[in-house]
């Protein structure tokens, strides 16, 4: 299975092995010049990533019933009143305490997609579909 494989600031590539992937996501910088990228299945369906290190954004399009979802926690780890507000090379994002990732988590929900496996059970999609039209 090739997958598509694109950083910002580097020339797209298709990808046999999630290393190249893993390694990818390991150098994302919200302050950098790689700072999101996508991955896409043959059906056009994928995942994409904003940010790096501890503050990350995962959304997914399922190409099948074309919807586009953001991921979050089944559980938020804390509550705070003050937003978390992404900013990247495609511009800033605030994000619900519930929707901030790590890249280790990030690697893990990547790898599902890129197997074709289920996501782990505290990940959750809410769908923004509308919110994108």
């Amino acid at each position: 299975m090739v997958l598509l494989l694109v950083v910002e600031g580097k020339k797209p590539q298709q990808v046999r092995d999630f290393v190249k992937v893993e390694a990818a996501l390991t150098e994302l910088d919200a302050s950098g010049p790689h700072s999101y990228a996508s991955l896409t299945h043959q059906d056009g369906s994928y995942v994409q990533v904003a940010g790096g290190k501890q503050k990350c954004l995962i959304e997914k399009r399922d190409i099948t019933s074309n919807t586009h979802w953001r991921a979050h926690l089944a559980t938020a780890r804390s509550r705070s009143a003050t937003p978390h507000v992404l900013t990247f090379g495609g511009g800033q994002m605030t994000l619900a305490e519930d929707e901030v990732f790590t890249i280790d988590e990030v690697i893990s929900i990547w790898r599902s997609f890129f197997d074709k496996e289920p996501f782990t059970t505290d990940i959750a999609w809410r769908d923004v579909t509308d919110m994108l039209r």
